[in-house]
């Protein structure tokens, strides 16, 4: 499989292994805390942990809305739905 999975092309396969990075990142913050915070490596390893949760999480809200979005558009007419295919596939070539 060459294509990119993408909320786009795929969207229940996309969630569903979104779901499960996320979940395990935040499995693995879980088992740091868990370990009790003793030192200051444990305190960071935490931190780390949970700010990339955050960020996946953010990044697949955004990503849902603007899948949403970009189906709206598309079905209001070719205008709307052209500048923002020209935007997102814009993005994709960087």
């Amino acid at each position: 499989m060459n294509t990119r999975l993408s909320p786009y092309h795929r969207p229940w396969i996309w969630l569903m292994r979104e779901t499960v990075v996320i979940a395990l990142f935040s499995l693995a913050a879980w088992g740091v805390a868990a370990t009790g915070l003793t030192g200051i490596p444990q305190i960071l390893a935490l931190f780390g942990l949970v700010a990339v949760a955050l960020v996946l999480t953010i990044r697949l809200i955004t990503d849902i809305f603007v899948a949403g979005f970009c189906q709206w558009s598309e079905a209001m007419g070719r205008g709307v739905g052209e500048l923002v295919a020209s935007i997102r596939y814009a993005w994709r070539g960087r």
